[in-house]
């Protein structure tokens, strides 16, 4: 019993470590933008999906354990404070009402440019 409930929990682990890197994949976030942990995941996802909802912010940012998921306004100020750390290299994001947010135009082609320090 003991050495089934083992391998049971080892397969949901590899399935929970699947989903997360489907959800927010991993990113070279260039250091000199000052990013938070909470802010690099938000940026993850909006770098991995044309379009990224609220709720998708929701479980990349509160995936963990034990952590209470933030509200509407919470996501909205992440998502506000990546906006001002991402300004200053030419980086904006859009808000595309009621359905979420996306990096806009040549965001992606310039935050390739900033993590290579161009």
């Amino acid at each position: 019993m003991l050495d089934r409930l083992r391998l049971e929990n080892a397969l949901l682990a590899e399935r929970v470590a699947q989903l997360e890197a489907v959800l927010a994949p991993e990113l070279a976030v260039p250091p000199g933008l000052g990013l938070t942990p909470s802010e690099e995941r938000v940026l993850r996802v909006l770098v991995a999906r044309p379009l990224a909802s609220r709720e998708a912010l929701r479980a990349a940012l509160y995936r963990d354990f034990g952590r209470e998921a933030g509200s509407d306004t919470t996501i909205g100020i992440f998502v506000h404070r990546l906006r001002r750390k991402l300004a200053p290299a030419g980086i904006q994001i859009a808000t595309s009402w009621g359905r979420g947010w996306s990096l806009a135009g040549e965001a992606r082609a310039r935050l390739a440019r900033v993590g290579d320090g161009r």
